[in-house]
């Protein structure tokens, strides 16, 4: 059988070959050469218990070489005796013993509060998704499922009505809190100290407190301690004031045994303690 293919295609087929060659071996060749030589920040952990600090400028399969921050000579790591590396070590505030704190990146956060007042008492819940601006500061947004109770509003002080004849008023009101959030870390200690606060709306949720309120202005400043971890999660404790306005219709007894319905405005003002966990 005759074919004809022209009398200059088989060259042309040949050259565009070793072009592609050349390009794909190129384009393979700067890759490595890239990745074996770019200077990359690091923490390194050994199953002995090791910490090394440094950069990476160079790694292969079976080691990496790395530049201590100490600028003392360079490290030759055999890869079977690492445990855990970090990379990006830069973004981290590092302390003996392993544990370090993110400063950069998004994170998640999740915390319980609650008040130590037996009679008016307090319970939240929170969640917040946030980012990391600098070492320092750091911005999001949350939501809260917020309850607080009141026993008695004439020696609450927080009431802006006088409820006069009206014995052993008592209110359940539960919020969704939805809001802004600021943080700036004081201190770059192991247990950095920061100041927070939370500033938005509290939605009124009638199926919790099964009660006529509605929502208002939410606010809510702390302090608190953020623990250095080894881990993917660090915790924290803080303190804080929790300030919620509402108002409503409830029902009471006045001074003779009968039931009354009157509107009320309640300025809720709790301290709050609160335990949480950062993730990543």
């Amino acid at each position: 059988m005759f074919s004809y293919f022209g009398p200059n295609k088989p060259k042309t087929m040949f050259l565009k070959k070793t072009i592609l060659f050349l390009v794909f071996s190129f384009l393979a060749l700067h890759a490595n050469i890239a990745q074996t030589t770019t200077k990359q920040n690091v923490i390194v952990y050994y199953y002995d218990g090791s910490i090394f600090q440094g950069k990476i400028i160079a790694e292969d399969s079976l080691q990496i070489v790395l530049i201590p921050s100490t600028k003392s000579d360079t490290l030759h790591i055999a890869k079977r005796f690492i445990r855990k590396m970090l990379r990006g070590s830069e973004e981290l505030l590092l302390y003996p013993g392993g544990k370090y704190h993110y400063t950069a990146g998004r994170f998640i956060s999740y915390a319980s509060g609650f008040n130590l007042s037996e009679e008016n008492g307090s319970v939240e819940l929170e969640l917040i998704l946030g980012k990391r601006l600098s070492q320092k500061v750091s911005v999001g947004i949350g939501i809260q499922l917020s309850l607080h109770a009141v026993n008695d509003t004439d020696n609450g002080g927080n009431s802006f009505t006088n409820f006069n004849n009206v014995d052993d008023l008592s209110l359940f009101n539960g919020f969704v809190p939805i809001f802004v959030h600021g943080q700036y870390y004081i201190t770059n200690k192991k247990a950095r100290l920061y100041a927070s606060a939370n500033l938005g709306y509290g939605i009124a949720s009638e199926s919790i407190s099964d009660n006529e309120h509605t929502g208002g202005i939410f606010f809510q400043p702390a302090i608190g301690f953020h623990f250095a971890s080894k881990r993917f999660a660090r915790s924290y404790i803080a303190i804080g004031q929790t300030v919620q306005h509402s108002k409503g219709i409830q029902f009471s007894l006045d001074a003779l045994g009968n039931e009354i319905r009157f509107n009320y405005e309640y300025l809720f003002n709790r301290t709050i303690l609160k335990f949480g966990a950062v993730f990543k």
